[in-house]
C-alpha cells in the first residue's frame, strides 16, 4: 500500500537513503544530514512539488517512491526499497506507484534516469515496460570517472496495454 510520506516517516527513510547499498547508486551519492532531509521534506514534499510516497505491506514500511513534474503531465520518478526488503517488493511497489501516477496524478509519461553502472535499475525499467529514450554521455562524474545517464520513458498507453 502506498501512502503519502509524513514527518514521522522521515527518520526511517533517511536511514534507508543513507545506507551505502542505496546511496552509491544515486546521482547524489553523498550522505544526507537529518537537517537537510527535513528541509527537503518541508521545501518539496509538503507543498507537493514532489509527490513522496512510502510503500508498506502488512503495516511494515518497505520502500519509497517520488514523482516530480518535469513538464505538463510528465513526471520523473525515483524509488528504492528498504535495504532489508524481501525480493519482489520493488516490482509490487513500483507497479502500484505507476498505476497511481497514471490514474490518480494524471501523468501521460513517466521518466526514469539511471546511472550507467546501475545495471539492476536499467533491467528493472525494461521489465516494467520502459524504453530507453536517450543517453546523456559523460553526464555524471564520480571518483574522477565519467558515466553516462540513461533516460527511460513509459507512456500511459503502453503501460495500460501491458498491465
Amino acid at each position: 500500500m502506498l501512502q503519502s510520506i509524513k514527518e514521522d516517516h522521515l527518520d526511517l527513510i533517511l536511514e534507508w537513503r543513507n545506507d551505502l547499498s542505496i546511496r552509491h547508486l544515486m546521482i547524489n551519492s553523498h550522505k544526507i544530514s537529518k537537517t537537510d532531509h527535513h528541509q527537503w521534506f518541508q521545501k518539496y514534499v509538503m507543498p507537493k512539488k514532489i509527490i513522496g510516497l512510502i510503500y508498506s505491506e502488512k503495516k511494515i514500511h518497505l520502500g519509497v517512491v517520488t514523482f516530480r513534474e518535469t513538464d505538463k503531465d510528465i513526471l520523473e520518478w525515483g524509488f528504492y526499497t528498504a535495504p532489508v526488503a524481501p525480493t519482489g517488493i520493488g516490482t509490487r511497489m513500483c507497479t502500484e506507484a505507476l498505476n497511481f501516477a497514471f490514474d490518480k496524478l494524471g501523468a501521460s509519461k513517466i521518466i526514469g534516469r539511471v546511472i550507467e553502472f546501475n545495471d539492476k535499475s536499467k533491467h528493472f525499467h525494461l521489465k516494467l515496460g520502459f524504453q530507453e529514450q536517450s543517453s546523456d554521455l559523460d553526464a555524471y562524474q564520480r571518483d574522477n570517472k565519467k558515466f553516462n545517464i540513461y533516460n527511460y520513458h513509459l507512456d500511459k498507453e503502453h503501460w495500460n496495454q501491458h498491465n
